[in-house]
């Protein structure tokens, strides 16, 4: 016989290996992937939703999930200014036309979109622009591991981000006192 073996098992009617009783469940293989850490979150998938879900000490006090949606914001800004930038000629814009006229107006406004998130950064020193810019904007692999004055860098960049879209990203903490007496009123 020639060509390669054949691997062994039950066979449908038309040859291939028959997938019967084979469980897949994709979300079960999506949660052991390494950088899921056995959660199903899709912020898992990028270094700054890793680090959201995981710190605790850092972010207290902090609606990560603004925190979160500031990244997203500062990332997609950061790309489009990409695009505005590397172009020779303005963004095209597809809004209804096949062929997309150039718009001026829109990559000005692009570019200073970005411009002013930047400027944001800035202002709370190089350390944070710098860390915040890196972990946001480049790819990071699934291992990468945050070193602490990152960490902190990055918090500093996000709470900043928060402030620049207008988002409101602290949580009022609740005393001891408070929660007892919320409690007690609960029971009543």
């Amino acid at each position: 016989m020639k060509g390669r073996k054949r691997k062994n098992g039950p066979r449908t009617p038309s040859g291939q290996l028959s997938r019967a009783g084979q469980d897949h469940q994709p979300r079960e293989t999506a949660r052991h992937q390494p950088h899921r850490n056995g959660a199903l979150s899709e912020w898992r998938g990028s270094a700054v939703g890793r680090f959201l879900e995981d710190d605790r000490h850092l972010t207290r006090g902090c609606d990560r999930s603004v925190l979160y949606d500031a990244a997203n914001r500062f990332a997609t800004a950061y790309a489009e200014w990409q695009i505005a930038v590397a172009s020779r000629r303005p963004v095209a814009s597809t809004w209804g036309s096949a062929r997309g006229e150039e718009d001026t107006e829109r990559t000005l406004r692009i570019i200073a979109r970005y411009e002013a998130a930047r400027k944001a950064l800035q202002h709370q020193g190089q350390a944070v622009r710098q860390a915040t810019h890196a972990v946001l904007c480049d790819p990071r692999p699934e291992d990468y591991v945050m070193p602490h004055h990152v960490q902190w860098h990055l918090t500093q960049g996000l709470k900043a981000l928060a402030e620049h879209y207008g988002l409101a990203w602290e949580i009022e903490e609740i005393s001891r006192t408070q929660r007892k007496t919320l409690a007690s009123n609960l029971m009543v």
